[in-house]
């Protein structure tokens, strides 16, 4: 995963070393690691000062807070980046382009993948490997998937000048048993 991270920030014109300022934010020991990485003590003596998050992320928004990514970065890897409770895999059939370059595909192929995946969706992951925008180029498969555990709900509701929003994050477990596990509201007048 960390070098598919590093893939999406080269791709968003960023520095693939702020990857050891993610691993470090998260790091329960604030210490700075790598070149790019930061610790307790480089954000302590930041105007105001605050401490790195000493856990896994609970939103990727809160990637704005770790040194190096600066609101172009943030903007441009958002849409392709998640906080979720547990590590999981990409799911190739709804991946967009960015996130299938950064697994290791060209432009071209990521494209060709899209339309294949648009007639008819991957069913297994070995049909994907073995797919002819693959041919002849060995992929590795791990951390991939054709379907997805996660999923994010945004509803939308206007009535008059009120707008209310709700956000969710939906976690399908192996039973077919759907379970909130965040869930935000937004309203504005």
């Amino acid at each position: 995963m960390r070098f598919r991270f590093q893939h999406l920030l080269t791709q968003a014109g960023a520095d693939p070393g702020l990857v050891d300022a993610v691993t470090d934010w998260t790091n329960p020991i604030p210490v700075a690691t790598g070149s790019e990485g930061a610790g307790d003590a480089y954000y302590l003596g930041l105007q105001p000062p605050y401490r790195t998050g000493a856990a896994p992320f609970v939103s990727a928004s809160s990637l704005r807070l770790v040194r190096g990514f600066t609101q172009p970065v943030y903007t441009q890897i958002a849409p392709f980046v998640s906080a979720l409770p547990q590590p999981t895999t990409i799911n190739v059939n709804t991946a967009p382009a960015p996130v299938l370059e950064a697994i290791g595909l060209s432009p071209a192929q990521a494209q060709a993948i899209i339309s294949l995946r648009a007639k008819s969706p991957f069913t297994t992951l070995a049909q994907f490997l073995g797919s002819a925008p693959l041919a002849g180029q060995p992929l590795d498969g791990a951390g991939l998937d054709v379907g997805s555990a996660f999923f994010q709900s945004a509803i939308e509701v206007r009535v008059g000048r009120v707008r209310s929003a709700l956000d969710s994050v939906l976690e399908l477990g192996n039973n077919g048993k759907v379970t909130v596990l965040l869930r935000a509201r937004n309203t504005t007048p």
